[in-house]
């Protein structure tokens, strides 16, 4: 569909590998029960996911893809250093952050603040986006420190909020917008990206808007 990103969710194994999972167990998705981070990468191999697939780990996802899509990247659980230098360990790995790469062929976003500052101390040069539910004005302050920009729960976003990001020249990249008539407001709100699990939708709006896809 033409994502212009791929949005990934990182979760941390118990022998410390990241694997690609929204939820930080492997209930809802997998044939298994148990919490990630008490499991290892080969346990969590062993389960299946519907339609005969497995679990992907993040290396697996990094060496598929390469350097031919931008990625999106979510840091969750557990939120600890482990986790963010594991991270920017496979970035580098692959030139996908660092010199080599190119900017913002890597995104990485967290509703950890302290999971962004890890990342940024070690490469502050990598575009960060600090998630939020709330999407309060007080919360910019301390965002526009460490981060390229803002990512606010949907329905938690007002013209003031993206007016007043824009004045400390910050990004705003709302999640999740799925509809025709939200992805239209979101436009009208000055965005400057989303997030939706429609890309061909979302690319169809901005390009009546804007003319940018062609």
């Amino acid at each position: 569909m033409d994502a212009d990103y791929i949005e990934i969710d990182l979760q941390l194994t118990k022998d410390g590998h990241l694997i690609c999972m929204h939820n930080s167990t492997v209930d809802a998705t997998t044939d298994g029960k148990g919490k990630i981070k008490d499991m290892t990468l080969s346990e969590i191999k062993e389960l299946n996911i519907k339609g005969g697939h497995k679990v992907p780990s993040l290396e697996e996802v990094l060496d598929h893809f390469g350097r031919d899509v931008n990625y999106y990247i979510e840091t969750k659980r557990p939120q600890e250093e482990e986790m963010d230098l594991e991270l920017i360990r496979l970035l580098e790995e692959r030139s996908l952050i660092g010199v080599q790469a190119y900017y913002g062929q890597v995104v990485i976003q967290s509703f950890s603040e302290e999971s962004l500052k890890n990342i940024h101390k070690y490469h502050a040069s990598t575009p960060k986006v600090k998630l939020t539910s709330s999407a309060q004005l007080d919360e910019l302050d301390a965002i526009e420190k460490y981060a390229i920009g803002a990512g606010p729960k949907f329905g938690a976003l007002t013209k003031e909020f993206v007016e007043e990001a824009k004045k400390r020249d910050l990004y705003v990249h709302p999640y999740t917008v799925n509809s025709r008539k939200d992805i239209e407001k979101a436009l009208e709100l000055g965005v400057d990206g989303f997030f939706t699990n429609y890309p061909d939708r979302g690319r169809d709006e901005v390009s009546k808007k804007f003319d940018i896809y062609g």
